[in-house]
């Protein structure tokens, strides 16, 4: 029996700084919930969450000029929307956690498009396609956050 140790993580404690209105991205955190191990080199995760960060940021600049244009200075802050209270769990903004989503899972899409987590056995490569998200999956993880932060419904169509 052999056994393949996972590379070492080498950007702990990094965060990378956003703008001024959305939420710094802590790679230590995103390492944590994406499941990422350190066969995902550091500048490849950086130049990933820096892409996702731009996607994200971009997709969101109409509702943020709305925002911003109500006197708001960061997403933070934004406390209503509409008149409707934002919804706050464990000390954190359903805006602030779902940008956050939408960041993690469009940067863990790009990372699994580029390269495959890796097994020796045709077993293990079955097991890691069942039990993680694709691709495809995330993108629609990361779509419906960013749905869910402008106040768009889910929406799942497919041509027949």
């Amino acid at each position: 029996m052999s056994f393949l140790a996972p590379a070492p993580i080498m950007d702990t404690g990094v965060t990378i700084k956003n703008d001024a209105f959305f939420p710094d991205i802590a790679l230590d955190a995103m390492r944590d919930v994406q499941r990422l191990d350190g066969t995902v080199t550091a500048p490849r995760l950086k130049a990933e969450v820096e892409e996702a960060m731009l996607y994200v940021n971009g997709a969101l600049a109409a509702w943020r000029a709305q925002r911003t244009s109500e006197g708001y200075t960061s997403l933070a802050d934004v406390k209503t929307v509409g008149g409707n209270p934002v919804a706050e769990i464990d000390g954190k903004t359903a805006l602030g956690l779902r940008y956050t989503r939408a960041v993690f899972c469009w940067a863990n899409a790009n990372l699994i498009e580029r390269y495959r987590n890796f097994d020796a056995t045709a077993t293990g490569r079955k097991e890691d396609d069942v039990t993680r998200p694709g691709a495809d999956e995330l993108r629609r993880d990361a779509a419906w956050a960013i749905n869910d932060i402008v106040g768009v419904s889910r929406n799942t169509v497919e041509l027949i």
